[in-house]
C-alpha cells in the first residue's frame, strides 16, 4: 500500500513534472507493485484455507475497532504524503460483529486507498460508524467512508462495483481503484452476508 500510494503521488506530479523516462520507470514500479499485491492477496486465500477461523464459512466475533486501526495503519503513508486528515467517528462502545476479519481489513484497506487517491492534497477523508436497526428491529453495523474526490457522475454509478471478467480496466471519473478492486470489495462484503453502496454528489465527493 505505502509504495503503491507513493507511486501514485509521484506519478500525479504533486511535487515535481516527471520526465518521460522517470514517468516510465514509475509505472513499471506501478505495475510490478500491482501484481505483488495480487500474489499476497493469493497467499491470504491460501492462509485461509487452512484457518477456520478466517474462512467466510467460519466466521466469528470481531472487533470493529481493531479491524479498523489495523487498516489505517497500512494506508497511514499514502493519506500522509498527500497531507490528507482521516476524520474518524467512532461511537464508545461498537459491539463485536459475525463476520470474516481478514476480508473486512482487505475491503477497509481497498477502500481507504480508493479515497486517498481521489482526494486532493489536504483534502479530508471522513470514516464514521454507527450501529442502526432494520426493518425487522435487528440491530446492523453502517460503516461508511467519505471522500473529497471530484464525485462520480450519476451514469457512472452502476459501474462502481461490477468489472466484466477480462475486460480491461476502465478509467470511471471520481475513482482512484480500478472497477476490479471494487468489485473485489464487493464480494467480501456479501462473503459476509452485508450490503455495500455508494452515494455521491459531483463535484463534492463520494460516499
Amino acid at each position: 500500500s505505502s509504495i503503491l500510494g507513493y507511486t501514485d503521488f509521484l506519478l500525479g506530479e504533486s511535487v515535481g513534472i516527471l520526465g518521460n523516462m522517470q514517468r516510465t520507470y514509475l509505472e513499471r514500479v506501478h505495475l510490478a507493485t500491482e501484481r505483488l499485491d495480487r500474489l499476497v492477496d493469493e497467499l491470504i486465500r491460501v492462509a485461509q484455507m487452512s484457518d477456520p477461523h478466517s474462512r467466510a464459512g467460519g466466521q466469528h466475533a470481531v472487533d470493529l475497532n481493531h479491524a479498523i486501526d489495523e487498516a489505517i495503519a497500512q494506508t497511514a503513508d499514502q493519506l500522509r504524503s498527500k497531507k490528507i486528515p482521516l476524520r474518524v467517528d467512532l461511537p464508545e462502545d461498537i459491539p463485536p460483529i459475525y463476520a470474516n476479519p481478514v476480508a473486512i481489513r482487505q475491503a477497509l484497506v481497498c477502500l481507504l486507498k480508493n479515497a486517498g487517491s481521489v482526494t486532493p492534497l489536504g483534502g479530508d477523508i471522513y470514516l464514521s460508524v454507527r450501529v442502526e436497526k432494520d426493518d425487522a428491529g435487528q440491530d446492523y453495523v453502517l460503516l461508511q467512508l467519505a471522500d473529497e474526490g471530484g464525485g462520480i457522475p450519476q451514469q457512472h454509478l452502476f459501474q462502481i462495483f461490477s468489472a466484466p471478467a477480462g475486460a480491461p480496466p476502465a478509467e470511471i471519473p471520481g475513482v482512484g481503484e480500478s472497477p476490479a478492486a471494487l468489485k473485489k470489495v464487493k464480494k467480501l462484503v456479501e462473503s459476509m452476508s452485508g450490503r455495500i453502496w455508494v452515494d455521491s454528489t459531483p463535484g463534492k465527493g463520494a460516499t
